[in-house]
Parts: C-alpha cells; sequence; structure tokens
C-alpha cells in the first residue's frame, strides 16, 4: 500500500500539517529534532511526495519550466542536460515542451503547474508577454541563448554571437577569402541569427569592401547554381548554425559535388562532434554550461525576485579546419 502524508505524520508523531510543511521546506518554528524524525522516516519507508500533486496547492513544487524551441536541434539537448544536472541537484524536477507554433500556449501549459520558475528558449515575438510575466505576475524567468528586449529586461544567458562571427569573418580575409555568402533560415524575431548575420553585413562591409546583400542566401539554397557562379573566385560559405551546415551539406552531397574542389570554402557556428569529422571549421559555443548556468540564474532569482538583471554572454571558440584552409 502506498504511503501518504497522513501515515508519515502518524509514525513521527506529528501532525499532518507539520509533515506537508516540511515537504514544502517551511522548517519555520520546527525543531531540528522534529525535522531530522520526519527525515528519518521518510528515508526508511521510501515515501517518495507528489512533487506535482503539491504544485497544484502551491508555488513550492520544485518543478522548473522550459520551452524549447527545437528539441530536435542538438543545441537545445545540450541546454536540456545542462539545466536537468542542475535542477537534480537542488531536488527540482524539469518540465520541458518544444514550442510548436504557438509560444505563448506552450508556456500557459507549464504556468497550469504552478512551477517555481521558467526557463525560455524563445522563438521571438512573443517580447512583451514574456516581460509581462517577469515584471508584472513576478514570475522568476530566464532567458536561454535568446534575448528579447534591452539588457537590463530579463536575465539572459547567450554567448558572444556578433564578436565571435565579425572574428570569423576576419580569419576568412586573412585566409585570402575575397568573398563571403551568409546562409540562414528565416531570421525574423530571432535574435541569435540577427546578430551573426549583423556581424557578417559589418565585416563585409569594413574588411571585403563588398555589399552583404549581395551574398546573403534566406531559405533558398540553390547549390548547382551558387556554385556554378563562384567556382574558383575564393569565395566561402558562412552558415549561420548547425542545422544549416547539414542542410548545405545534404544539397552538396545530392548534387555529387565536392566544395573543395569546386575552391569553395564553407565554415559554421555550432560544433557538435561530426564537424570534426569532416574537417569543417567552426564556432564553438558551450551550451551545456549555458544550460548550467541559466538554472543557478533561475535559483538566484527564485531566492531573491529584486535583484539586478544578469546578462551573460558566454566566450566562443574558433576552431580552424581545413574547410577554410585556401589553398587557391
Amino acid at each position: 500500500m502506498e504511503l501518504t502524508i497522513n501515515d508519515i505524520a502518524k509514525l513521527a508523531n506529528v501532525s499532518k500539517t507539520t509533515v506537508s510543511r516540511f515537504l514544502n521546506g517551511k522548517y519555520e518554528f520546527m525543531s531540528s529534532d522534529t525535522r531530522k524524525r520526519i527525515q528519518e522516516i521518510i528515508d526508511s519507508t521510501g515515501y517518495t511526495p507528489s512533487n506535482l500533486a503539491r504544485s497544484l496547492k502551491t508555488r513550492k513544487g520544485k518543478i522548473i519550466g522550459l520551452t524549447i524551441a527545437d528539441m530536435q536541434n542538438q543545441f537545445s539537448s545540450f541546454i536540456f542536460k545542462g539545466i536537468s544536472e542542475v535542477c537534480c541537484k537542488k531536488g527540482y524536477h524539469v518540465l520541458v515542451t518544444e514550442v510548436n507554433g504557438d509560444e505563448k500556449d506552450a508556456i500557459n501549459s507549464l504556468l497550469s503547474y504552478n512551477i517555481d520558475g521558467l526557463i525560455i528558449n524563445t522563438i521571438g515575438g512573443n517580447d512583451e508577454y514574456i516581460i509581462d510575466l517577469a515584471k508584472k505576475k513576478n514570475i522568476p524567468i530566464v532567458l536561454a541563448d535568446r534575448s528579447i528586449g534591452s539588457k537590463n529586461t530579463i536575465d539572459t544567458v547567450t554567448c558572444d554571437n556578433y564578436i565571435a562571427s565579425y572574428n570569423l569573418m576576419k580569419h576568412l580575409k586573412k585566409q585570402g577569402f575575397e568573398n563571403v555568402a551568409f546562409f540562414t533560415s528565416n531570421m525574423k524575431n530571432n535574435s541569435v541569427k540577427n546578430l551573426r548575420y549583423s556581424a557578417f553585413c559589418d565585416a563585409m562591409s569594413d574588411i571585403f569592401k563588398r555589399n552583404p546583400k549581395d551574398t546573403t542566401y534566406i531559405d533558398n539554397f540553390n547549390l548547382k547554381d551558387f556554385i556554378q557562379k563562384y567556382r574558383n573566385s575564393n569565395t566561402a560559405i558562412f552558415c549561420v548554425n548547425g542545422s544549416i551546415l547539414l542542410k548545405v551539406l545534404d544539397e552538396v552531397n545530392n548534387l555529387n559535388l565536392s566544395l573543395k574542389e569546386e575552391n569553395i570554402g564553407i565554415c559554421s557556428f555550432d560544433d557538435w562532434g561530426w564537424q570534426e569529422l569532416l574537417n569543417i571549421t567552426t564556432i564553438r559555443q558551450d551550451s551545456y554550461e549555458c544550460g548550467k548556468i541559466c538554472a543557478n540564474l533561475l535559483f538566484k532569482r527564485l531566492e531573491n525576485m529584486d535583484k539586478t538583471v544578469e546578462f551573460i554572454e558566454l566566450p566562443t571558440k574558433l576552431i580552424v579546419r581545413n574547410s577554410t584552409k585556401n589553398e587557391v
């Protein structure tokens, strides 16, 4: 038979209310002897309280809500791993949902469980709604990877997207490339893609003295036409992330082509392991560390709702491989 709070209360010779307060971490006016006795009984009986049932009655459900823009993205899986590790050590569970179209619905579904706080990997376009949750409804929120508003709006953990992208462009110039093409999916409301594209545009104007719009490709990757146009012209492809890189390489493979033989360089954000096998230059960002810092930042917010907003940009590392070593 499954034990209840009443059973634990009888075994510890205390009231049901006392056990409930203990389970919710409310130790005020509770002696250390009483706390020790309840804990020993819980340990010896193997009693496991229902966090979900408790969360429906109290804000202290020990559940952290997490929204992920794309669970199939390897970057997201590492963020989730980092968040889960920190939460587990603190005795919290992570309730995760993937955003499939409507981010507000995804967030509201998590809020229905009376979660203690939210970590949001936002798809963008819902800035006012998220800010309202944090500022007016006092819900502890940390943004993972992507930012909204100004840097003093909501606690955010991201990486140095602009600096890393600009430095990659400088690397390509040093390697002798005279032109760079930027390949991306739709950038609307995506702070990360927009920062990387902004750095690309600035570097094209500052360093390459070219119009960035001439070599900007959004969603439409016609590799056959691109290669015919730019073969033997000292051109490199800059993919906005690992997912786009994979899409480009897949099309190159379908066309039975070799970028190296066509004297076209290629590089990308994200270093997920397989890029090393293919000798592709990447910008490595530690999404696992990003997840851990997000979780720790959220717990700081839970402890002090009045604390100063933190905006953390994690450093990245340029991993130079053969794909951008120009031999032309």
